[in-house]
């Protein structure tokens, strides 16, 4: 990567464990959808190989109790970046900063203010499931 300087490990790891994160969370929430009578008619219209092998069907309780453990790693996982961005000072990199000369500071102001809105979607996600 010539020319862009890597990312902190810190970065790596987070955006990482976020991939994970959010991997089990899709599962979970899809189980847990599939445990709503509500949702019968679309749920028959998957195969019930893949159902069984993603063990979709009848895990409605082990479903939630992993959706909201990974609401509670995803929220740690933020802090965890948050604070460490912070102390290290990569934090600036990609919040909008008022009045910077362009090519400083490693980002554009349109790739500062897609993270920043992708922050702000992540914390009104924590808030909103906090909240159900």
């Amino acid at each position: 990567m010539e020319g862009h300087p890597a990312h902190p490990r810190h970065v790596r790891i987070a955006h990482w464990t976020n991939a994970a994160i959010l991997l089990i969370t899709l599962w979970s929430g899809f189980a847990l959808l599939t445990s709503e009578r509500g949702y019968a008619v679309y749920v028959h219209a998957i195969p019930p190989a893949v159902l069984g092998a993603l063990q979709l069907i009848g895990h409605g309780l082990t479903a939630r109790a992993w959706h909201v453990g990974m609401a509670v790693a995803f929220a740690a996982n933020a802090l965890f970046y948050a604070l460490t961005s912070w102390r290290r000072g990569t934090l600036r990199r990609i919040l909008p900063a008022p009045r910077e000369a362009p090519g400083h500071g490693g980002y554009h102001g349109v790739q500062r203010l897609a993270y920043t809105a992708v922050m702000a979607g992540g914390l009104g996600m924590m808030v909103t499931g906090a909240a159900l």
